[in-house]
């Protein structure tokens, strides 16, 4: 069972531009090879397969501890993408400003176009270039 808090692990300062190529890059840290999702999977499972857990209570606690602490790096991962695919507000009305009239300016020298086009640059469970 997990609980959730609404407030991340660190307080991330707010970008002072968009910058969807760094959003790109930061997901590698979420979805790559070696990126948090893999790590929270490998613990969440091995917390869910452990054998003897009365037995070995200490060294299951462990391994489920680490499995809450790497959600928390996934979600404040996903922040700091979301915070760099949007940028700052530029308004003081906390509404993003209009982007009517130019959706797609924040694309033109993003790596990973189908990121901002199928969720709008927002964290997903992939790569730097979008790969599962």
């Amino acid at each position: 069972m997990f609980m959730r808090v609404d407030k991340l692990q660190a307080n991330l300062p707010d970008p002072t531009k968009q910058d969807p190529n760094a959003a790109a890059a930061l997901r590698e840290l979420l979805g790559g090879k070696y990126g948090e999702m893999s790590t929270l999977g490998n613990y969440m499972f091995q917390s869910f397969n452990f054998k003897s857990k009365s037995k070995l209570r200490p060294f299951y606690s462990l391994v489920a501890s680490i499995t809450a602490e790497e959600l928390g790096h996934v979600e404040l991962v996903c922040a700091g993408v979301n915070m760099l695919a949007n940028g700052p507000d530029g308004d003081d009305t906390g509404n993003g400003g209009d982007i009517s009239m130019t959706p797609f300016e924040s694309m033109t020298e993003i790596r990973d176009a189908a990121s901002f086009l199928s969720n709008g640059g927002g964290a997903t469970p992939t790569d730097s270039n979008g790969r599962s």
